[in-house]
């Protein structure tokens, strides 16, 4: 059992350390398949013991002698097989034939442990033996001891934990062919009889290791899951939680794993609960008020494999230049790494180079990043301001990883896109993609452009955007669309001549409704960038909304004089709430980042207004 030694006990223990008189274990229980009183150790063949089979050398029994295993390690007999795959057997290819020794209640006994001795004749890569060490009816795992390369009698010891209130010992043989084996003296030993069976629970919980994943991230209160790692077991264990849903692994039947609590709320206090078997434990569940915070940056995309080919992109969706000094990337470790101390302009990329080989090809900042590493089995990409707020965070499982094939964001760089295989994008020639358009891979991210505007005025829309470093530049080409699907050309605008230039373009005809504006910046060399769209509201009653894109505010701008209704839907027609006339403004604080619509009655007819919400 764990126990806890006082100065004096540990002074004592010091002493024990210095004198030679260290106790050593006993036998407590032994099986040497001799038949003899002192035999008092039970055993369970599964199958039932069988052989000799007249004609076959199927035998799984007692003997004194089989194959070139010619004597007993101790005595003149033991436990020997071969051939175990058999009609007898009725066992198939690679299923295990076991003996099973259940030494019952053991918590009296300090420093137990099991030991047998084995031997194998013959055995190939397809045999093995091995051993399956069961606590309080929880399997701590198949042990694997031999394969075929060990010769004569060999001894094995298995420790067992002095948390155990029962311990069970099976031994396991996987053999097909004239292959044999013997198994002989299996011992419980102990140092002693005086040990304490206190109940003590099997699971181990640090709160310090407790870790809060956010399900949103806002600057108001959001929720989290609560992903609490434990180690050990308890049959028996029921997990219940104050508040949220309880998932994850069951400590009932699962050694060493995560139980996890969603639904909570930051700021909060809750409680996790495990009663039953020997556990009744209470863990307090505290996610800080500011675990999660606005959501800077976008995770785009991510190959957790090979190793040496790993990285993460990951783009600003700030509105105004990010600048990254202080930030941190960790995966489920908790190993954190600062980002580069450079300043990304919005929906500007930065991609960190995880791996051993050779960093990617990418049309943004490469940062190479020692000490940490995707799992192919599935991890947390969480990212950190200088406070220590989550600000971006994604979680993957194993079934995502495709070796040489990344995940990627689609849309790209929209904060309501979902992640899928890069393969299945477009023709699924491209596999990975880092800082170039997830469905254009010929499109670089955007990386000069720092403002981008569409303004309404009595009869036009007025576009402005200005940029810095045109060191290439040859010319902007402005697009417009009523819906974002279909693009119509409006006019070519040649570079300008210094580095930083301010452009505008007047739209004289403008759609009567949405008007979506993107730009094309193309190179010297032809290459092109994509930016926006940004949107203007052109309306004949001369109603419009601004700003748009918002980050929360919504204004209306003209005669609200024949508006019957205002209402607010999603981007695919779904209403969300009717909007009081008698306001200038509105919030849209609790929106998620995306495409939404207003529907505006007329008296004259229906008019659809779409705008932005960062």
């Amino acid at each position: 059992m764990n126990k806890l030694y006082s100065a004096s006990g540990a002074l004592t223990f010091l002493f024990f350390l210095l004198c030679t008189c260290v106790s050593a274990q006993t036998t407590q229980m032994l099986q040497s398949f001799e038949g003899a009183a002192t035999d008092d150790f039970a055993f369970s063949p599964s199958p039932a013991a069988y052989g000799p089979v007249s004609g076959q050398d199927d035998f799984w029994n007692v003997t004194m002698s089989i194959g070139n295993i010619m004597t007993a390690s101790d005595g003149s007999s033991f436990w020997g097989g071969t051939d175990l795959i058999n009609p007898t057997s009725g066992l198939s290819s690679g299923e295990k034939s076991i003996l099973s020794f259940d030494a019952g209640v053991i918590c009296n006994l300090t420093s137990a442990s099991f030991s047998f001795d084995y031997n194998t004749d013959g055995f190939n890569q397809t045999d093995v033996l091995g051993y399956t060490l069961y606590l309080d009816g929880l399997s701590q795992g198949d042990v694997e001891v031999e394969d075929g390369t060990s010769a004569g009698w060999v001894t094995q010891s298995v420790n067992i934990p002095g948390t155990a209130n029962t311990a069970r010992l099976d031994i396991y043989v996987v053999l097909n062919g004239p292959q044999s084996f013997g198994i002989d003296n299996v011992r419980l030993l102990a140092t002693g009889t005086n040990g304490s069976c206190t109940p003590v629970c099997g699971i181990n919980i640090n709160p310090a290791s407790i870790a809060y994943n956010c399900a949103a991230l806002t600057a108001g209160a959001d929720m989290v899951t609560a992903v609490i790692p434990y180690s050990g077991a308890e049959l028996g264990a029921v997990v219940t939680a104050s508040a949220g849903t309880v998932g994850g692994d069951d400590p009932a039947s699962i050694q060493d794993g995560e139980i996890t609590v969603s639904g909570l709320t930051e700021g909060m206090t809750y409680t996790l609960m495990i009663n039953g078997g020997d556990c009744m434990l209470t863990v307090p569940l505290e996610p800080s008020a500011d675990q999660c915070a606005e959501g800077v940056l976008l995770i785009n995309e991510f190959l957790a494999s090979p190793s040496a080919a790993e990285f993460v992109e990951v783009v600003s969706i700030a509105t105004d230049p990010l600048d990254l000094t202080g930030y941190t990337f960790e995966d489920r470790t908790g190993n954190a790494k600062d980002l580069p101390a450079i300043t990304l302009l919005p929906t500007q990329g930065v991609v960190l180079f995880l791996g051993s080989g050779t960093p990617p090809t990418s049309a943004c900042p490469v940062e190479i990043v020692n000490g940490v590493g995707l799992n192919d089995s599935g991890d947390d990409l969480i990212f950190r301001n200088p406070a220590g707020q989550v600000i971006a965070q994604y979680t993957y499982t194993g079934a995502q990883v495709v070796s040489g094939e990344s995940q990627a964001r689609v849309p790209d760089r929209d904060p309501a896109g979902t992640f899928q295989l890069h393969g299945t994008i477009g023709d699924g020639s491209v596999l990975s993609s880092p800082c170039f358009d997830n469905e254009d891979e010929t499109v670089a991210l955007p990386l000069e452009l720092i403002s981008f505007t569409a303004e309404t005025e009595e009869k036009s829309v007025v576009v402005n955007w200005s940029s810095i470093h045109e060191l290439d530049n040859d010319r902007f080409e402005l697009e417009r669309s009523a819906d974002g699907a279909a693009w119509e050309w409006l006019g070519t605008i040649e570079a300008g001549a210094s580095v930083s230039n301010s452009y505008q373009f007047v739209d004289d005809s403008p759609l009567n409704g949405t008007n979506l504006y993107r730009l094309r910046q193309l190179d010297i060399d032809g290459t092109a960038t994509i930016y926006g769209p940004v949107a203007a509201n052109f309306l004949a009653t001369g109603l419009d909304i601004y700003p748009n894109p918002t980050s929360g505010e919504l204004r209306f701008r003209g005669s609200l004089d024949n508006v019957q209704r205002v209402s607010l839907m999603t981007s695919d027609g779904r209403n969300l709430r009717d909007l009081s006339l008698n306001m200038a403004s509105v919030r849209m604080d609790d929106l998620r980042p995306g495409l939404y619509l207003l529907r505006v009655e007329n008296k004259d007819g229906t008019d659809v207004l779409r705008f932005v919400k960062h």
